[in-house]
């Protein structure tokens, strides 16, 4: 009688970080890793902190004020667009920007500028996203500051327009989420 080697199995575990699978760790070469299984694997989720080159006002802090509502509008079109430009930004050049959603409050920075922070989720999992999504926004807010037109990078904006300029040395991830 021959032995052969049971076969593992393998249950998605919900509870992954990174969305790999460890399959075959003891190979002779190398060890097979795979992408995760999990068919409602969303990616990797980044709560990135972004900083506006203006000072607080108080409007800002109550979000039924015109004030308020126009700031939120631009700003987060402003974001998004920079985010999802291939040109600038290699997380979206990658194909991996999963999806952008904006807080919806405002926070006073410690200088005295308005803060936002932004949840964005990459697709594909990468030892290094929170870098490529760091230098990947300040690399798209550096080139929208440079220039000077009416629109975010080539893309149109609703409402009405009125451009935000980023402190890009200001720019993190914020690892509490």
């Amino acid at each position: 009688m021959r032995k052969q080697k049971r076969s593992v199995h393998f249950r998605c575990n919900t509870s992954m970080v990174y969305g790999v699978e460890v399959k075959d760790l003891y190979n002779a070469s190398v060890p097979e890793v795979d992408r995760c299984c999990c068919p409602n694997f969303l990616g990797e989720q980044f709560r990135l902190f972004v900083t506006i080159d203006l000072p607080w006002s108080d409007s800002l802090g109550d979000t039924r004020s015109s004030n308020y509502k126009e700031k939120y509008k631009m700003v987060d079109q402003e974001v998004r667009y920079l985010l999802g430009n291939t040109e600038y930004s290699w997380v979206s050049a990658d194909g991996i920007v999963g999806s952008v959603v904006m807080d919806k409050e405002f926070v006073k920075t410690d200088g005295g500028k308005i803060g936002v922070y932004v949840d964005v989720v990459l697709t594909r999992p990468h030892w290094d996203n929170d870098y490529r999504l760091e230098e990947s926004f300040k690399a798209a807010a550096n080139e929208y500051m440079r220039r000077n037109e009416t629109s975010v990078l080539g893309r149109i904006v609703q409402g009405k327009f009125k451009k935000n300029d980023y402190v890009t040395d200001q720019v993190r991830i914020n690892t509490t989420l």
